[in-house]
This record gives structure tokens, sequence and C-alpha cells, in this order.
């Protein structure tokens, strides 16, 4: 049975948080009332628990987005960056989600 459970070791998390960071300063420009982003992921590094939250500045500027599809074309983006460290990304739903800042102001 294959291992679905797969561990990122240190060096693909600082790989990730610097092409997350690139993601993160470009959609700043392009994507209209896009914040931050930040992840998440378990003590024990599962790739399994791994998570993407991307905030937006107010909550008519995540809808915009959605509606717009700059966040479809956002989660692409992040989804690329995970699959090119050959991370699953097969439940970008899960992988990538959506808030606004201020439910996520401890997080930043």
């Amino acid at each position: 049975m294959k291992n679905t459970n797969k561990i990122i070791d240190k060096n693909t998390e600082k790989q990730l948080v610097r092409l997350l960071t690139e993601v993160c300063e470009q959609h700043k420009f392009i994507t209209d009332g896009f914040s931050w982003l930040t992840h998440t992921l378990n003590t024990k590094r599962s790739a399994n628990s791994l998570q993407v939250i991307c905030i937006f500045t107010h909550q008519q500027s995540l809808d915009n987005a959605i509606n717009s599809k700059q966040a479809d074309n956002l989660r692409n983006d992040i989804l690329t960056v995970m699959a090119s460290l050959k991370l699953d990304v097969s439940v970008p739903l899960r992988l990538v989600k959506f808030g606004i800042d201020e439910h996520y102001q401890g997080y930043h």
C-alpha cells in the first residue's frame, strides 16, 4: 500500500515558504484586496496537514476576487508551487483556503 502521508522536510518547507512569498508579493499587485498569506503544517510535518490560507482585506474584496476568478488564479499559482515541490495537490479546495483579515489577526 502506498504511503500518502509524506513528510515535508525542513528544506522543502524552506523552499515552499520562499516560493509562496513570491506568489504573495505578485498577487498583492494583481489580485484586488489580497493582503497576505500563511501556511500551516502540523508538528510532524505531514504533507496531508499542509494548508495555505490567503487573506483579503475585507469580505467584499474576497467576494469580488471569487466572482472575477482572481481567487482561482491565486489558488492555481499556489498549487503550481506545491506541485513543483512534488507535493500532492489532488485536493485543491482543502489545500488553499480564503479568509479575511479580521479573522486572522494573530497569524500575521
